[in-house]
């Protein structure tokens, strides 16, 4: 049995590789090719504004979730969603892994924003309604408490 270099592997596996019927030296360097095309996809110029224009959107969205309690964060929002979204693009560009991440945290934010916008439309719809009846219960025992007067206060 012959002795295994730690250091540089087993010869007669690397004879193996070399001397394959297909040739092995060329062989890794194809594969090195493609382990380093996978490395950095490309990104389309179509991706890249669909990827914007998503952010934008969500930009304004968000301004418009916060207008009503926080004019300010809002008003900061419109006028700088455009830069921030120029910015995520151009870091996102150079350093691609970035980019699944925050496409997934736009999925997330995006339903988010149309729930919490559906919730405070109801809660603000079911507090109305709350009020207008406790008022109107509070006027009809008005109107009961004193006596010769009906409903509509005549």
């Amino acid at each position: 049995m012959p002795d295994i270099d730690l250091d540089n592997g087993d010869p007669d596996a690397a004879e193996k590789i070399l001397s394959g019927p297909s040739g092995g030296a060329r062989r890794t360097t194809t594969t090195r090719k493609k382990v380093t095309q996978n490395k950095s996809p490309r990104v389309t110029q179509e991706e890249e504004r669909a990827f914007l224009a998503e952010l934008k959107q969500t930009w304004v969205d968000l301004a418009e979730a916060f207008r009503e309690n926080d004019p300010e964060l809002a008003d900061i929002l419109d006028r700088r969603g455009a830069a921030m979204s120029n910015g995520i693009i151009s870091v996102t560009r150079r350093v691609t892994f970035l980019r699944k991440p925050v496409v997934l945290f736009l999925a997330f934010v995006q339903p988010v924003l149309g729930f919490w916008e559906l919730g405070s439309l109801f809660l603000g719809r079911f507090i109305t309604r709350r009020e207008r009846k406790a008022f109107e219960r509070q006027q009809q025992q008005h109107n009961a408490a004193e006596p010769g007067v009906n409903q509509y206060g005549v």
